[in-house]
């Protein structure tokens, strides 16, 4: 039986199919840690995790990987020594600047069409 969906429902089921993608995209390579195991690394210690470029007004740049980013604050893990970083932010100051390694994934799911989201949802469950 095959379904064929009005454009006034399309757009939200291409909306749940892109989530759904982004869900798989996105998973880290921990989740399947185990009961009473030790704890999965934070998910920033991913290579997949989004990198952030601080520029406080002294000029100096710190980056790492992103942990938090509100209206309010921005902290980030730097891998070199091993500490946080944290920073209250007003406004543009202090300049952010958010890299993700996975936008080109992001950036290709408006482009889907609903034979694409079909056929990637038949073979995301063909792996099971």
């Amino acid at each position: 039986m095959r379904l064929l969906f009005s454009p006034s429902v399309r757009a939200p089921v291409m909306a749940v199919a892109a989530l759904a993608a982004l869900a798989v995209l996105a998973a880290p390579s921990s989740a399947g840690a185990q009961p009473g195991g030790p704890p999965p690394p934070p998910l920033y210690t991913e290579p997949t995790g989004m990198q952030v470029s601080v520029t406080p007004p002294s000029g100096e740049t710190a980056s790492g990987a992103l942990v938090r980013l509100t209206d309010f604050e921005v902290t980030l893990y730097e891998k070199s020594s091993g500490r946080m970083r944290s920073w209250l932010r007003n406004g543009d100051v202090p300049k952010v600047v958010v890299t993700d390694p996975l936008q080109a994934h992001v950036d290709q799911l408006p482009k889907w069409t609903d034979a694409d989201m079909h056929n990637m949802t038949a073979y995301l469950a063909s792996l099971k």
